[in-house]
């Protein structure tokens, strides 16, 4: 089932281009599912496997080598979050 949009729900141009990098590094076959954010509702399917690439950036170099979420790692689990409203 697709979660209700909420308003304003689209990203911002430095968040599109976090999630467009991310995702051309680590799955570029979702590169057109990032080019519909904000167009069309994602389905639970996109949804899901946009957050599973940004949850491996996020493990991968959002956190301190203490464990400690870093600045990078802010601004992936916020997007990561975002989705659900996408």
């Amino acid at each position: 089932m697709t979660p209700p949009r909420r308003p304003n729900a689209n990203l911002s141009k430095e968040e599109t281009w976090l999630m467009q990098a991310v995702i051309q590094q680590r799955q570029p076959e979702l590169l057109s599912v990032v080019g519909e954010l904000g167009k069309i509702p994602l389905s639970d399917v996109q949804r899901e496997s946009l957050r599973n690439v940004l949850a491996d950036e996020l493990m991968a170099t959002g956190l301190t080598r203490e464990g400690d979420i870093n600045a990078r790692g802010l601004k992936l689990d916020n997007l990561i979050g975002q989705l659900t409203f996408l």
